[in-house]
């Protein structure tokens, strides 16, 4: 949808139907319509899709009882009624069929989770519902790893604005400048969010932690607020299994492998999540496609615009590992250094992606071998991302 939106803003202003703003005589008039409608739209797509899908799959279902549509629901604790003990325990009855009609379940995973109760009941409900497939149909998305993402997309954002925006209005301030203050700053919040995503990595995966905790799984350790919550739990599952053993034993034995192969190896990070930088880099460039910045030189600046955006599509992920190498909790002084410095970084590897595309691929007085280095970093997003 933000894409479509992206893709409209840029034509309308290249049919000058939307104002652009001309900074400098010599230069093309230019105004980043599609870089802020387009994200906009993307962070407000994101935020509200249930309910238009909701309504659209009820229409849907309004105008073809036969076709069948996709529901989500979110299950947790708090869908279950905590004051009525009559309407509690039928909820907490009422799990296993929610995930029995279930087609997949996303585990929202935190190092916690596999220690508390109303999280091994979830994990009760989808064993025992589909205990019939060989594989458990699961999702994990990591809590930490959804923050992070976030915080670097509205970094990316916020960059990539000031930055436009400057030149906008007719450059008062350095454009390099302006670029480095605004990686800096943006830089700190996403390193501290790759930092602590990387300790909870690590903390779990370190000595195989994640495998001993799935193994020394145990429901009767699992802990609780309140104890008479533990009684209709495990009342529950009793329901299902012959013991609390052998509801145990089932979990231990259906997720020991699956766990961690859903999370991925330690210095993974999806690419999917990574994508909405891609977005920023080719919303974007769909202004200046817009300004008219491609009509000359088409080529080199199409790949030197390539190149960018696989660049920074590879700097997320690039940092993250880069921040599993100081993921160690220290003073709250060198806290603050370590980030410091992992921004500073980040800002280096920025400022070389944006030299080496715009200044040597898509300069045309340099030879036709630079567009080579365009190529280069498509091949080395690639291969720094093959798990995804």
């Amino acid at each position: 949808v933000s894409s479509l939106v992206a893709f409209l803003m840029s034509a309308l202003t290249r049919m000058e139907l939307l104002p652009a703003v001309k900074s400098r005589p010599e230069a093309n008039a230019h105004f980043p319509w599609a870089l802020c409608i387009g994200m906009l739209t993307f962070f407000l797509v994101l935020s509200t899709w249930h309910q238009p899908r909701a309504l659209l799959c009820k229409l849907l279902r309004r105008s073809h009882e036969e076709t069948e549509t996709a529901y989500t629901y979110f299950l947790d604790k708090f869908c279950v009624h905590q004051r009525d003990p009559t309407l509690k325990q039928q909820g907490v009855r009422s799990f296993a069929a929610f995930v029995a009609a279930s087609k997949n379940l996303l585990l929202l995973w935190s190092p916690q989770y596999f220690t508390r109760l109303w999280c091994t009941l979830e994990l009760a409900a989808l064993v025992k519902s589909k205990s019939h497939l060989s594989t458990l149909p699961l999702r994990i998305m990591p809590l930490q790893l959804a923050k992070v993402s976030l915080v670097s997309w509205v970094c990316a954002f916020l960059i990539f604005t000031v930055y436009q925006f400057n030149k906008v209005i007719g450059s008062p301030l350095p454009e390099v400048g302006i670029l480095a203050a605004a990686l800096l700053l943006g830089g700190y919040g996403w390193s501290t969010a790759l930092r602590q995503y990387a300790r909870d990595r690590s903390s779990v995966m370190q000595s195989k932690a994640m495998h001993q905790q799935i193994g020394s799984f145990s429901v009767q350790s699992a802990k609780c607020t309140d104890p008479r919550d533990r009684t209709w739990v495990e009342r529950t599952m009793l329901r299902w299994f012959a013991d609390l053993e052998s509801c145990n034993e089932h979990i231990r034995r259906g997720l020991e492998d699956q766990i961690s192969d859903a999370l991925g190896p330690e210095t993974h990070f999806p690419t999917s999540l990574a994508m909405p930088i891609f977005l920023v880099n080719a919303f974007s460039e769909a202004d200046y496609v817009a300004a008219g910045y491609y009509d000359v030189h088409t080529l080199r600046r199409t790949m030197g615009a390539i190149g960018q955006a696989f660049g920074a599509l590879a700097l997320l992920p690039a940092s993250y590992r880069l921040s599993l190498r100081f993921a160690t909790r220290r003073s709250w002084p060198l806290e603050v250094l370590t980030n410091c410095l992992l921004s500073l970084a980040l800002t280096a590897m920025a400022f070389i992606i944006f030299f080496l595309n715009f200044f040597v691929v898509g300069d045309e007085s340099q030879g036709d071998w630079t567009i080579s280095i365009a190529v280069l970093e498509i091949l080395f997003t690639m291969w720094l991302q093959r798990g995804s």
